[in-house]
């Protein structure tokens, strides 16, 4: 049987499969059947829109299935970006540890607490809005590549220009729901 179809439409399916087989090998069955003016002809239709219909559950199945592919290699390079994102953003810090300035030019600069003058690290949680986050790491990743010093204190920390151009690409892949 076709996958793609409700349990309820498996069991309608499967009942006309054994009807139309009743109708045409049990001679009772196909006599009765035939006085109520099914014939040959009507049969044949309903084997073809029984076809037509498993059909169709197969076109359903394998829709599903694309979809579900597409979901998941989705969710993997969101994860991938969230990786790789999450790993330049902690160098950052501990890079530019007091440096307010490009750590708020990197997005990773919050609020000072209670005006008490302590600054905290801010970054957008993995579960926030897909829109945020992206619009985070887009940040993130230009500021990391186009703002010399910054490149330069990364590159001699693990971070080469080649590897910020591959974190920003799959980071605008992710947001353009590639």
């Amino acid at each position: 049987m076709a996958g793609g179809f409700t349990q309820e439409q498996k069991t309608i399916i499967g009942e006309t499969e054994r009807l139309l087989h009743e109708a045409r090998y049990n001679p009772y069955f196909a006599e009765k059947m035939r006085t109520r003016g099914y014939n040959e002809e009507g049969w044949a239709h309903g084997e073809l829109l029984l076809d037509t219909a498993k059909a169709a559950g197969r076109a359903k199945e394998q829709a599903d299935s694309a979809k579900l592919g597409a979901t998941n290699a989705y969710e993997r390079q969101r994860e991938q970006a969230w990786q790789e994102s999450s790993a330049l953003a902690r160098t950052c810090v501990v890079l530019f540890q007091g440096q307010t300035d490009r750590l708020n030019a990197l997005g990773l600069h919050g609020r000072r607490r209670d005006g008490n003058g302590t600054s905290r690290i801010a970054k957008p949680r993995k579960t926030a809005n897909l829109d945020l986050v992206v619009a985070w790491q887009r940040n993130l990743f230009e500021v990391a590549q186009n703002q010399t010093e910054i490149a330069a204190a990364l590159a001699t920390n693990g971070f080469p220009a080649e590897a910020l151009a591959q974190g920003g690409q799959q980071g605008r892949r992710v947001g353009a729901g590639q």
